[in-house]
């Protein structure tokens, strides 16, 4: 049996390893994935107006990923250093969750746990287990800074609710003396919320979070597009920029993540020293050589752009997927002029970065 100990020198083995690979642009790789996102489910306890059709029409369409079947989808966290541990929905809405949350913890020992949750359930026992963890980050989806936006985004009346839970969990992390657990807000930028941001960033100021991501709307379905600010790429982009000073004023990390609306399409930006600063040439992308996001039906996909099935892990062993044929094209070409289809599409090719 290995010792956590030995565990934490095969991640961190395969980390220094990975790095080298991935710098020299290796197609087959010795080492496997160091970020792995790892499902527990599809059901959610809002009817976000940005997401997947929620009705109750279709609620067969979603469910919960039970700990048995979960457990058969662990073997890449045997080298990882970060985990997503959640799914395209509400974690905490598994009953089977904390199962699998003990199990991570108990068995991958030193493993960088992030979650992202819409916080409506991070009640007293969430926040004592979660400050009981020395490496984890929760990203909280909150998407507006009022009570009455968020009820019309999400369909659900729990904006205060959630900002107790919040300021719970971030006076215990305080009273224990711990950077852990790190709240993160996501904000969701939509034509209903954006004006919003800079209050956002302020929200996140009052509670003492200090970091933001902002998320570009994902196009899920063609009736998603009525929500998008690309006609409206200017005035987004305005507010972006006031929302960024006022991060910077209040010490506060504002991370765009894929707004493709707020610069044109051959140009890339990233924040640095508080500013949103521009580079002509697209993003190199490292993910074929670092990550790993797994459904709940055990299909690999390679990033959250791509709906391309890398191997399933349900029938196949990690290093078959790994260095299978569609890994290896994808990590001889993503960096090169032949871009992959879904790399055509992919805002951190061809429009922004972070």
């Amino acid at each position: 049996m290995v010792s956590k100990e030995g565990k934490i020198r095969i991640r961190e083995k395969n980390d220094n390893l990975n790095q080298e690979e991935r710098s020299v642009q290796k197609e087959i790789l010795e080492s496997f994935p160091v970020n792995v996102i790892s499902p527990t489910g599809t059901r959610c306890n809002n009817r976000c107006i940005f997401c997947t059709d929620r009705s109750p029409e279709t609620s067969s369409h979603y469910s919960d990923l039970p700990f048995e079947r979960w457990v058969k989808l662990s073997e890449p966290l045997e080298y990882a250093t970060s985990l997503g541990l959640y799914g395209w929905g509400e974690p905490l809405f598994n009953p089977d969750y904390e199962k699998m949350f003990d199990y991570v913890v108990e068995n991958f020992e030193g493993i960088e746990i992030n979650i992202t949750t819409n916080g409506i359930l991070m009640n007293g026992k969430w926040t004592e287990k979660f400050s009981s963890y020395d490496r984890l980050s929760i990203n909280v989806s909150l998407n507006a800074a009022n009570a009455g936006t968020y009820k019309l985004l999400s369909g659900n009346d729990q904006f205060d609710r959630i900002i107790e839970n919040i300021r719970r969990i971030k006076d215990l992390g305080g009273k224990k003396g711990k950077g852990s657990p790190e709240i993160v807000l996501s904000f969701v930028a939509i034509k209903e919320n954006i004006v919003e941001l800079p209050d956002f960033v302020r929200l996140a100021a009052n509670l003492g979070v200090q970091k933001v991501v902002v998320q570009d709307l994902i196009i899920l379905h063609q009736g998603l597009r009525r929500h998008s600010l690309t006609p409206y790429a200017d005035f987004a982009k305005s507010i972006f920029l006031v929302a960024l000073d006022l991060a910077k004023e209040e010490g506060i990390l504002l991370i765009p993540f894929v707004p493709v609306y707020f610069l044109p399409t051959d140009s890339e930006a990233f924040v640095e020293n508080g500013k949103l600063e521009r580079k002509s040439s697209a993003g190199f992308c490292h993910e074929p050589w670092t990550y790993l996001r797994i459904s709940s039906e055990g299909e690999i996909k390679p990033c959250c752009f791509s709906d391309e099935t890398m191997g399933n892990l349900y029938e196949q062993k990690l290093a078959e997927i790994w260095n299978g044929k569609k890994y290896r094209y994808l990590r001889k070409y993503v960096n090169s002029q032949e871009l992959p289809e879904d790399c055509k599409r992919c805002p951190k090719k061809v429009g922004v970065t972070l």
